[in-house]
């Protein structure tokens, strides 16, 4: 029977957790957290408010403060440094927290769904500027060649049922062929 760990609290951060002293910006050591999280207390999901007391050591912050609502607001630059020094991807869960990734299968189940549905509905916009406009309004004769060959041929090519269908997580593909049929 596997061994299930207590949900990660800033006690256990406290008493576990150690910044290492050479990590100074506060997304790095915001990675550098994460990353730790990730092999200590792997797929749970960690508040803001509880991140941001563990890499700046501000154990009182309030959830409403302001500086935890701009720490949130680096997840970007803190994802890229996951990426680029800790090979994890970073997800987020609106109500949850944030976490780093744990392995391939992890990075697939939740970014690549995420990027996925992207996709799809990077294919829907496009589609939809595409449709309004009017070839003939257009004077360029690049412009006009490129609109055709180009964009509208590659909206085309991707916005196909069958194209939809290679984007669905598992799962999700039979209830797909249901509906373009």
């Amino acid at each position: 029977m596997a061994k299930t760990r207590k949900p990660l609290t800033t006690k256990t951060i406290r008493k576990h957790y150690k910044q290492p002293e050479e990590v100074s910006s506060l997304v790095q050591r915001a990675a550098h957290f994460f990353n730790w999280a990730a092999k200590s207390y792997p797929k749970q999901y960690i508040s803001w408010v509880v991140a941001y007391r563990a890499c700046t050591g501000f154990w009182r912050t309030s959830e409403r403060s302001k500086e935890v609502e701009l720490f949130r607001k680096r997840g970007s630059r803190i994802r890229q440094i996951l990426i680029d020094e800790y090979q994890r991807e970073f997800t987020t869960q609106p109500g949850l927290g944030a976490r780093a990734t744990v392995d391939s299968q992890d990075v697939l189940q939740t970014q690549g769904v995420k990027v996925s549905g992207r996709i799809r509905s990077a294919a829907a916009a496009g589609e939809r500027t595409a449709s309004l406009i009017k070839t003939s309004e257009i004077t360029d004769p690049q412009w006009r060649n490129w609109l055709s060959r180009s964009l509208r041929g590659a909206i085309k090519q991707i916005n196909t049922p069958e194209f939809k269908r290679k984007l669905l997580p598992p799962g999700y593909e039979d209830k797909g062929k249901k509906d373009d049929q």
